[in-house]
Protein backbone atom coordinates (compact mmCIF):
# COMPACT_ATOMS: atom_id res chain seq x y z
CA UNK A 1 0.00 0.00 0.00
CA UNK A 2 1.32 3.44 -0.89
CA UNK A 3 1.74 6.29 1.56
CA UNK A 4 -1.41 8.18 2.59
CA UNK A 5 0.66 11.38 2.73
CA UNK A 6 1.78 13.54 -0.20
CA UNK A 7 3.77 16.76 -0.38
CA UNK A 8 2.16 19.53 -2.41
CA UNK A 9 3.15 23.07 -3.26
CA UNK A 10 0.61 25.89 -3.61
CA UNK A 11 1.46 29.25 -5.13
CA UNK A 12 -0.31 32.58 -5.44
CA UNK A 13 -1.33 32.79 -9.10
CA UNK A 14 -0.52 36.50 -9.15
CA UNK A 15 2.83 36.14 -7.38
CA UNK A 16 4.52 32.88 -8.32
CA UNK A 17 7.31 33.53 -5.83
CA UNK A 18 4.81 33.21 -2.97
CA UNK A 19 4.49 29.47 -2.46
CA UNK A 20 3.94 27.18 0.49
CA UNK A 21 4.77 23.49 0.76
CA UNK A 22 2.48 21.20 2.72
CA UNK A 23 2.51 17.54 3.72
CA UNK A 24 -1.11 16.51 3.27
CA UNK A 25 -2.96 13.47 4.59
CA UNK A 26 -4.89 12.04 1.63
CA UNK A 27 -7.55 10.82 4.05
CA UNK A 28 -7.99 14.23 5.67
CA UNK A 29 -11.44 15.77 5.26
CA UNK A 30 -12.89 19.25 5.71
CA UNK A 31 -16.16 19.29 7.68
CA UNK A 32 -18.30 22.45 7.75
CA UNK A 33 -21.33 23.16 9.91
CA UNK A 34 -24.11 25.18 8.27
CA UNK A 35 -27.71 26.16 8.86
CA UNK A 36 -29.99 29.00 9.92
CA UNK A 37 -29.09 31.58 12.56
CA UNK A 38 -28.78 30.02 16.05
CA UNK A 39 -28.98 26.44 14.78
CA UNK A 40 -25.81 25.62 16.77
CA UNK A 41 -23.09 25.89 14.15
CA UNK A 42 -20.31 27.43 16.25
CA UNK A 43 -21.00 25.40 19.38
CA UNK A 44 -21.13 22.07 17.58
CA UNK A 45 -18.18 22.85 15.30
CA UNK A 46 -16.13 23.55 18.43
CA UNK A 47 -17.27 20.36 20.16
CA UNK A 48 -16.73 18.24 17.06
CA UNK A 49 -13.29 19.72 16.52
CA UNK A 50 -12.43 18.70 20.09
CA UNK A 51 -13.82 15.24 19.35
CA UNK A 52 -11.51 14.88 16.35
CA UNK A 53 -8.62 16.73 17.98
CA UNK A 54 -8.31 18.96 14.92
CA UNK A 55 -8.22 22.71 14.11
CA UNK A 56 -11.48 24.65 13.91
CA UNK A 57 -12.15 27.80 11.88
CA UNK A 58 -14.70 30.27 13.27
CA UNK A 59 -16.39 32.92 11.17
CA UNK A 60 -15.32 36.45 12.03
CA UNK A 61 -18.80 37.99 11.84
CA UNK A 62 -18.53 40.52 14.68
CA UNK A 63 -16.02 42.65 12.74
CA UNK A 64 -18.54 43.34 9.95
CA UNK A 65 -19.32 47.04 10.47
CA UNK A 66 -22.33 46.80 8.10
CA UNK A 67 -24.12 44.07 10.04
CA UNK A 68 -25.97 46.24 12.57
CA UNK A 69 -26.91 48.71 9.81
CA UNK A 70 -28.37 45.87 7.74
CA UNK A 71 -30.84 44.85 10.41
CA UNK A 72 -32.01 48.49 10.65
CA UNK A 73 -32.30 49.12 6.89
CA UNK A 74 -31.95 45.90 4.92
CA UNK A 75 -32.49 47.38 1.47
CA UNK A 76 -29.76 49.97 1.95
CA UNK A 77 -27.07 47.80 3.53
CA UNK A 78 -27.61 44.29 2.18
CA UNK A 79 -25.00 44.47 -0.61
CA UNK A 80 -22.10 46.02 1.35
CA UNK A 81 -22.78 43.64 4.23
CA UNK A 82 -22.68 40.64 1.91
CA UNK A 83 -19.55 41.85 0.11
CA UNK A 84 -17.78 42.25 3.45
CA UNK A 85 -18.72 38.70 4.43
CA UNK A 86 -17.69 37.39 1.02
CA UNK A 87 -14.17 38.79 1.27
CA UNK A 88 -13.79 37.86 4.93
CA UNK A 89 -14.89 34.25 4.40
CA UNK A 90 -12.68 33.90 1.35
CA UNK A 91 -9.62 35.26 3.15
CA UNK A 92 -10.28 33.15 6.25
CA UNK A 93 -10.68 29.94 4.25
CA UNK A 94 -7.56 30.63 2.18
CA UNK A 95 -5.60 31.26 5.38
CA UNK A 96 -6.96 28.03 6.86
CA UNK A 97 -5.42 25.88 4.12
CA UNK A 98 -2.27 25.34 6.17
CA UNK A 99 -4.40 23.70 8.89
CA UNK A 100 -5.85 21.13 6.48
CA UNK A 101 -3.03 18.61 6.61
CA UNK A 102 -5.37 16.52 8.80
CA UNK A 103 -9.12 16.64 9.39
CA UNK A 104 -10.36 20.21 9.84
CA UNK A 105 -13.65 21.80 10.89
CA UNK A 106 -15.35 25.17 10.29
CA UNK A 107 -18.56 26.75 11.52
CA UNK A 108 -19.44 27.85 7.98
CA UNK A 109 -18.88 26.99 4.33
CA UNK A 110 -18.33 29.25 1.33
CA UNK A 111 -21.76 28.28 0.00
CA UNK A 112 -23.21 30.52 2.74
CA UNK A 113 -22.43 33.51 0.51
CA UNK A 114 -24.72 32.32 -2.27
CA UNK A 115 -27.49 31.27 0.11
CA UNK A 116 -27.75 34.69 1.79
CA UNK A 117 -27.24 36.63 -1.44
CA UNK A 118 -30.08 34.77 -3.16
CA UNK A 119 -32.28 35.46 -0.16
CA UNK A 120 -31.70 39.15 0.49
CA UNK A 121 -30.31 40.84 -2.64
CA UNK A 122 -32.42 42.31 -5.48
CA UNK A 123 -31.79 40.81 -8.92
CA UNK A 124 -29.31 43.39 -10.25
CA UNK A 125 -27.18 43.33 -7.10
CA UNK A 126 -27.47 39.55 -6.92
CA UNK A 127 -26.00 39.25 -10.42
CA UNK A 128 -23.04 41.48 -9.51
CA UNK A 129 -22.47 39.59 -6.28
CA UNK A 130 -22.65 36.21 -8.03
CA UNK A 131 -19.99 37.24 -10.53
CA UNK A 132 -17.57 38.31 -7.79
CA UNK A 133 -18.39 35.30 -5.61
CA UNK A 134 -17.84 32.75 -8.37
CA UNK A 135 -14.45 34.25 -9.13
CA UNK A 136 -13.39 33.84 -5.50
CA UNK A 137 -15.08 30.47 -4.96
CA UNK A 138 -12.60 28.63 -7.18
CA UNK A 139 -9.79 29.39 -4.71
CA UNK A 140 -11.65 28.64 -1.49
CA UNK A 141 -11.37 25.18 0.10
CA UNK A 142 -14.54 23.17 -0.40
CA UNK A 143 -15.94 20.99 2.40
CA UNK A 144 -16.12 17.24 1.97
CA UNK A 145 -18.99 17.11 4.45
CA UNK A 146 -21.55 19.77 5.39
CA UNK A 147 -23.48 19.15 8.59
CA UNK A 148 -26.77 20.91 7.88
CA UNK A 149 -28.20 21.98 11.22
CA UNK A 150 -31.69 23.28 11.90
CA UNK A 151 -34.22 23.69 14.72
CA UNK A 152 -37.80 24.86 15.00
CA UNK A 153 -38.42 28.61 15.05
CA UNK A 154 -39.41 28.78 18.71
CA UNK A 155 -36.07 27.29 19.71
CA UNK A 156 -34.07 29.44 17.29
CA UNK A 157 -35.76 32.63 18.48
CA UNK A 158 -35.22 31.69 22.12
CA UNK A 159 -31.51 31.08 21.48
CA UNK A 160 -31.26 34.42 19.66
CA UNK A 161 -32.90 36.15 22.62
CA UNK A 162 -30.65 34.44 25.17
CA UNK A 163 -27.40 35.38 23.43
CA UNK A 164 -28.55 38.99 23.33
CA UNK A 165 -26.90 40.33 20.19
CA UNK A 166 -28.39 43.75 19.56
CA UNK A 167 -28.28 43.48 15.79
CA UNK A 168 -30.28 40.22 15.84
CA UNK A 169 -33.30 41.63 17.71
CA UNK A 170 -35.31 42.25 14.55
CA UNK A 171 -35.07 38.62 13.38
CA UNK A 172 -38.49 36.96 13.32
CA UNK A 173 -40.07 33.68 12.35
CA UNK A 174 -40.83 34.82 8.81
CA UNK A 175 -37.18 35.64 8.17
CA UNK A 176 -36.10 32.29 9.62
CA UNK A 177 -38.59 30.46 7.39
CA UNK A 178 -37.17 32.18 4.32
CA UNK A 179 -33.63 31.41 5.41
CA UNK A 180 -34.49 27.76 6.08
CA UNK A 181 -36.05 27.43 2.64
CA UNK A 182 -32.95 28.98 1.05
CA UNK A 183 -30.67 26.51 2.85
CA UNK A 184 -32.87 23.55 1.95
CA UNK A 185 -33.00 24.55 -1.70
CA UNK A 186 -29.24 25.08 -2.00
CA UNK A 187 -28.02 22.07 -0.05
CA UNK A 188 -30.53 19.64 -1.56
CA UNK A 189 -28.90 20.06 -4.97
CA UNK A 190 -25.27 20.38 -3.85
CA UNK A 191 -23.52 17.31 -5.28
CA UNK A 192 -20.00 18.54 -4.47
CA UNK A 193 -20.07 17.15 -0.92
CA UNK A 194 -21.92 14.92 1.52
CA UNK A 195 -24.73 16.76 3.34
CA UNK A 196 -25.67 15.43 6.79
CA UNK A 197 -28.95 16.93 8.09
CA UNK A 198 -29.42 17.20 11.85
CA UNK A 199 -32.18 18.82 13.91
CA UNK A 200 -30.88 20.45 17.09
CA UNK A 201 -34.31 21.35 18.50
CA UNK A 202 -34.12 18.80 21.31
CA UNK A 203 -30.35 18.36 21.51
CA UNK A 204 -29.06 18.44 25.08
CA UNK A 205 -25.50 19.75 25.02
CA UNK A 206 -24.96 18.41 28.53
CA UNK A 207 -25.75 14.87 27.38
CA UNK A 208 -22.58 13.04 26.45
CA UNK A 209 -24.68 10.25 24.94
CA UNK A 210 -26.53 12.61 22.57
CA UNK A 211 -23.33 14.32 21.47
CA UNK A 212 -21.60 11.00 20.88
CA UNK A 213 -24.55 9.89 18.73
CA UNK A 214 -24.24 13.05 16.63
CA UNK A 215 -20.47 12.71 16.33
CA UNK A 216 -20.85 9.06 15.35
CA UNK A 217 -23.31 10.09 12.62
CA UNK A 218 -20.76 12.53 11.19
CA UNK A 219 -17.82 10.13 11.68
CA UNK A 220 -19.64 7.64 9.49
CA UNK A 221 -19.10 9.93 6.49
CA UNK A 222 -15.34 10.36 7.02
CA UNK A 223 -12.78 8.31 5.16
Amino acid sequence: MGSRFVTIQMCDTQHTSLCITMRVDLLAMFIAFEGPIAAGKTTLASLYGNHLGCPVLYESFAANSFLADYYIDRDRWALPMQLWFLMSRHDQLIGFRSEMETHSVADYAFVKNRIFANLILPEREKSLFAHISETLRTNAPKPDVIVHLDANNDVLLQRIKLRGREFERSINGSYLNSLRAAYNEELSVDSSCVVVPYDTTNLNLDSRKELEELFSLIDGHLR
